[in-house]
């Protein structure tokens, strides 16, 4: 085990807060959510980084197929315990939530080797797409109260409707 500086405690707290969020998803969110991160990745790092030989960049950008490779997976493999027993107590679904997390904080881990400044501007715009998909949920979430709300509305005026037919007619 690592030393626990400050900045580890801090990453740590921010993974098991990042999978908090991500087992409230469904498993094609995760990944659409992980989607999102690797493209503002790779904008950021084509944008910033001048092509090279930089070691640290070849890092980054295999840590980043990586995760392109946790996204083409259909099953999601078990991870092994030290003693070689599969970890069979826990489903695919929290399985692909550990996973992601463990690969985005990878990343995001390499970028900050690399540049902090890189790292920052990395997080900020993983907040600002989330923040965007949030919205999106939300208002679908709400437009869908709408259509249930409309509906019952429509329900009771035909109800009303046919019970007048049927008493004054």
């Amino acid at each position: 085990m690592g030393k626990w500086t400050d900045q580890r405690i801090k990453q740590q707290v921010e993974e098991v807060i990042e999978e908090s969020y991500l087992l409230s998803l469904s498993n094609s969110e995760i990944q659409q959510n992980l989607r999102n991160f690797i493209d503002i990745c790779e904008n950021i790092l084509r944008e910033s980084v001048q092509e090279g030989r930089d070691m640290k960049v070849t890092e980054i950008r295999i840590a980043i197929l990586k995760a392109y490779l946790l996204l083409s997976l259909d099953t999601y493999p078990l991870k092994k315990h030290q003693n070689g027993a599969a970890a069979s107590d826990k489903s695919s679904h929290n399985l692909l939530a550990e996973q992601v997390v463990a690969t985005k904080s990878l990343i995001l881990r390499l970028i900050d080797e690399y540049d902090s400044k890189l790292a920052e501007t990395v997080l900020e715009g993983n907040l600002e797409k989330g923040a965007l998909v949030r919205k999106r949920r939300i208002r679908k979430a709400r437009f869908l109260s709408f259509l249930v709300q409309s509906g019952y509305i429509a329900l009771l005026a035909l109800t009303g409707f046919i019970l007048w037919v049927v008493l004054f007619h």
